[in-house]
């Protein structure tokens, strides 16, 4: 053949049908079948082409138990090119194999050839919907309808594309929504779809694996938690002596392993914290530590909690109320009149201003996060100075929302110890605290913990034996002094080789302590473009889809890894501002 086309077997049988829908509901309920992939963004399984004079072509490929695929398709408005009748379409004389299909080399050049040498194509090349896919329908001398697939757009080959020490993308990986996303998505809210369709299979250390045996850097920690790392083999072996003392439930009753969790914690936290209440979430804690405030207002007859415009502090009624946006709880038709908020200070000249407050008297506590999450933004200094000296000076509460900050992950134990010698009243604790499991605590001390003894402040789950298990281990683990000495190191490396970013046109500032990062970009579409191309290059990052990303590796992530990483980083930006 003049163009030289390489034609390989694509491993599958196609079949045309009168109705796909109605094949589609007899080979998955009579023979089993599952649908391999999904092909549109729409959540329709099925995928449409547009051909040329009115042909619409319909397909969905199924798994062929033992390997391979089985492909429907039906199309419209097409004779038989020999005889200019429609084909008949009824599946008797479908059986054999009505369209073979087959990869090639060059789509277009095969087209161009056939059509000079008077074979007939349904149509020039096609994309598929998401523009990631060529294919060609054709007659072969027997009029046997023949797919043709640009080899280059096939998903989920073998061929690897980028290999390195930490780093595995394989050619043909695109990053898009697949079968499992959208079978989630019919069965869950819509809301709990994550924007980066990357299917896990495995996560280690600091290596996260989908199930086409891709292979990312994690620049995320799931979202903050995996500061031991993925799958730690101290937390592993906690769980499973856990599992084989069979205790997976207790309820509220004693337990020795809730017992040394709570007392671990107690001993690594300021002495001044002398109590501990053990839940399961962030959201929780927050709300715990709503309550614990609202009651304390009550007691001290002050009503104003102070919290800071542009806060996260998780999901529900009471979270939505504190968080830094006064319209986020308008779902509910409730308010809390008493909740007043300030701007946060991202000017490192900003001081703590007490004017437009409402009389020291009348407030009961600030609630702050330790940093403000979107971008990483910490606290100049003498703001947190001052607002520290307001409060206590004048007995208000400050609470401190360590979710992100917790747990060795800008350095110290809390992140609040950065901000020099300060005792707050409530600390927020969640997502590292087991490094894995659901885990979260409010730490406090007895007369504001034990004001109200008729409070209900644990739920079915607290301080369950597994998650406490995985919480003691994790601790152990992260308070360890040659861990401690090992990321004191990596994390100098981490914030210098962010800290070069700044030489970027495109990018704002760099935000970086210990290992927690945000890089803010002058545009959001480009700080999106960035994340992106991180992603289908091997590193996998926090992408806030506004003018930020947020990078918090395992705390047990390589400097080698960090290394490569940050390069991966910095090639994506260059090529964003060359685009």
């Amino acid at each position: 053949m003049e163009n030289q086309n390489v034609i390989k077997n694509f491993r599958h049988v196609g079949l045309v049908v009168r109705n796909i829908k109605k094949s589609l509901d007899f080979y998955q309920n009579f023979l089993g079948l599952t649908i391999a992939r999904q092909d549109t963004e729409t959540g329709d399984f099925i995928s449409h082409l547009a051909g040329i004079d009115n042909v619409t072509i319909e397909w969905i490929k199924l798994n062929i138990p033992g390997g391979g695929l089985l492909e429907l398709i039906q199309h419209h408005s097409h004779p038989d090119p020999r005889t200019n009748q429609k084909p008949d379409l009824s599946l008797t004389n479908q059986l054999g194999c009505s369209h073979p299909a087959f990869t090639v080399s060059d789509l277009q050049a095969l087209h161009d050839h056939l059509t000079r040498n008077g074979y007939q194509c349904l149509s020039e090349p096609l994309h598929s919907p998401d523009g990631k896919v060529k294919v060609l329908f054709a007659y072969d001398p027997d009029g046997i309808l023949l797919e043709l697939v640009e080899e280059k757009a096939q998903r989920g080959g073998s061929k690897v594309r980028i290999k390195t020490k930490h780093r595995i993308i394989k050619d043909g990986f695109v990053l898009e929504k697949g079968d499992l996303y959208y079978q989630l998505y019919e069965m869950e809210p819509h809301s709990a779809a994550q924007a980066i369709p990357i299917t896990w299979s495995k996560a280690k250390d600091f290596s996260v694996y989908d199930d086409q045996g891709n292979k990312w850097i994690d620049m995320t920690s799931g979202i903050f938690v995996a500061n031991a790392g993925h799958a730690n083999p101290a937390i592993k072996a906690a769980i499973q002596k856990q599992l084989d003392d069979d205790l997976l439930f207790a309820y509220n009753y004693p337990t020795t392993i809730r017992r040394d969790l709570v007392s671990r914690l107690l001993s690594l936290s300021s002495p001044h914290f002398t109590k501990v209440a053990l839940l399961n979430s962030g959201s929780e804690a927050v709300d715990l530590a709503y309550k614990l405030i609202k009651n304390w207002g009550n007691r001290t007859n002050r009503r104003h909690i102070i919290s800071l415009r542009g806060s996260y502090h998780g999901r529900g009624l009471s979270n939505d109320l504190i968080c830094g946006n006064k319209n986020k709880a308008d779902w509910s038709g409730v308010s809390d009149p008493g909740i007043h908020f300030i701007d946060f200070p991202y000017k490192e000249s900003d001081e703590f201003n007490p004017d437009h407050l409402p009389p020291a008297k009348d407030i009961t506590a600030f609630f702050l996060e330790t940093f403000q999450g979107w971008g990483a933004w910490f606290y100049p200094p003498k703001f947190i100075t001052k607002l520290y000296d307001f409060a206590k000076q004048n007995g208000i509460l400050i609470c401190f929302d360590e979710m992100q900050s917790g747990f060795y992950r800008i350095g110290p134990l809390y992140g609040y110890m950065t901000y020099g010698e300060i005792e707050p009243d409530i600390l927020c604790l969640g997502k590292g605290m087991a490094s894995s499991l659901p885990l979260s605590a409010v730490l406090s001390r007895d007369e504001i913990i034990d004001y109200d003894k008729k409070a209900d402040l644990h739920g079915t789950h607290s301080g369950n034996p597994l998650c406490s298990a995985a919480g003691l281990a994790s601790l152990n683990f992260l308070s360890d002094p040659k861990q401690i000495e090992k990321r004191t190191e990596v994390m100098n490396v981490f914030q210098s080789e962010l800290s070069k970013l700044s030489e970027f046109s495109s990018i704002k500032q760099v935000n970086a302590r210990g290992m927690i990062a945000g890089l803010i970009f002058n545009e959001s579409d480009t700080a999106t473009k960035v994340a992106l191309g991180c992603i289908n290059r091997g590193v996998l990052v926090v992408c806030t889809f506004r003018e930020s990303i947020k990078l918090a590796p395992p705390l047990t992530i390589t400097a080698d890894a960090v290394y490569e990483a940050v390069g991966v980083i910095r090639d994506c930006i260059a090529n964003t501002e060359k685009a």
